[in-house]
């Protein structure tokens, strides 16, 4: 298996921006997959196996901006499906497409609450919180759909009351308040990891090693690994496209093109009959008689 060397250090120890999975034979493509009802059937070539350690395809900027069921049968098809059912002996890949989508959601809403806590006002983070915990509450009903799951409200767990709804008293909420329930939420972020230990040339080593078993939890680990980065994965305020920005300065849109829509949004606004006129400066010009 081969690494990528992107590190960072913290004292003796070093974090590397590398998996270990649990398939080592690989996971496998497809050679054909159709909607079939509601489950997304998979057809597995398990002679076209990749190694799900190698991420410089950006898979999950690739599922997180899928639109239509036509995209996510693309996607299926060039990396496999997301998790693998079945016998060892006898892998399938057949799983309802709502669990692909609520998956996609739940991630999303993930991308933007890192995105409002990192970067947001008390506005940004308030929507950003509702978004999650609609879709947590999708991604629990899925799986609580398909097995003996029991699923949690966040919203009442933050609220300390089951009979109060997120829509009651997220926006009564001050900023620390927000900010104290969306920490909270980053500590439900978890992937298994394990600690490895090596004397590379006579000197010892530790690095930090995720446990990657699905196609899901590669794609999962993709988007959280961006976080503390110096290009956070982002979500465009304009189209909600995802993207990783090409530097280290922060943006809210993806292209030129969103950010100039956005701004002429607002001036129409501004500018609106019957509004307000905005002050001009005290140097501006004035037209001559």
């Amino acid at each position: 298996m081969t690494h990528d060397s992107l590190s960072c250090t913290f004292g003796d120890m070093q974090y590397y921006d590398h998996v270990t999975t649990d398939e080592p034979k690989g996971w496998p493509r497809c050679s054909q997959v159709e909607m079939q009802g509601e489950y997304l059937a998979c057809v597995l070539d398990w002679e076209r196996r990749y190694d799900l350690a190698d991420n410089r395809a950006q898979r999950h900027i690739r599922f997180l901006n899928l639109e239509t069921d036509q995209d996510l049968v693309g996607f299926v098809r060039a990396w496999g499906p997301l998790w693998l059912a079945g016998s060892k002996e006898e892998r399938q890949g057949a799983f309802p497409r709502s669990q692909y989508w609520a998956f996609q959601a739940k991630l999303t809403a993930e991308v933007k609450l890192v995105q409002s806590f990192n970067s947001g006002g008390k506005a940004t983070l308030q929507t950003a919180l509702l978004e999650y915990i609609a879709a947590d509450d999708g991604w629990n009903a899925v799986l609580l759909s398909l097995s003996t799951f029991t699923a949690s409200t966040l919203g009442s767990i933050f609220a300390g009351s089951m009979d109060l709804k997120p829509e009651d008293w997220i926006p009564e909420a001050d900023i620390l308040r927000l900010r104290e329930s969306v920490a909270w939420c980053f500590g439900t972020f978890h992937l298994a990891f394990t600690l490895n230990a090596a004397s590379p040339r006579g000197k010892p080593h530790l690095a930090w090693k995720p446990r990657i078993k699905t196609l899901a939890d590669a794609i999962q680990w993709e988007s959280w690994n961006t976080f503390t980065g110096a290009r956070p994965l982002t979500i465009c305020e304009e189209c909600r496209t995802a993207f990783q920005p090409e530097s280290a300065h922060p943006r809210k849109f993806c292209s030129y093109r969103c950010a100039h829509r956005t701004a002429m949004r607002k001036w129409r606004k501004d500018n609106a009959v019957g509004q307000p006129k905005r002050k001009r400066g005290k140097h501006a010009k004035t037209k001559e008689a």
